[in-house]
């Protein structure tokens, strides 16, 4: 179980087999995470119609390179995101990595 602190209201996160479930400390902290959310995703579509609204303005043969560009920063998010869940499954599979058998089966190679 973690706690979390967002917009100044403590909320607890549990894990289980459907997803996250967030226990929150009143209605009124939900009603904060939630107005939080919506001006987050506000932010990110008006974020996104700029980002529109410039590269209609582009000149076609650059609109290839602004295209190699997302490629190249969708593709090094893929990676960090694989190294973070490397490193967060380091410390459970290092219990198997330690064990004698483990040794014992590795030994000849």
């Amino acid at each position: 179980m973690l706690v979390a602190i967002a917009a100044g209201c403590h909320i607890k996160l549990h894990s289980c087999r459907i997803g996250l479930v967030l226990y929150f400390h009143s209605k009124t902290d939900m009603i904060n995470i939630i107005l939080d959310i919506a001006k987050i995703r506000n932010q990110t579509i008006i974020l996104k119609e700029k980002i529109i609204q410039e590269l209609e303005k582009l000149p076609e043969p650059l609109l290839q390179e602004i295209l190699d560009f997302v490629q190249f920063l969708q593709a090094k998010s893929q990676k960090d995101k694989i190294l973070e869940i490397t490193i967060m499954s380091e410390s459970s599979l290092q219990k198997d990595w330690l064990r004698l058998e483990e040794d014992a089966a590795w030994q000849d190679l």
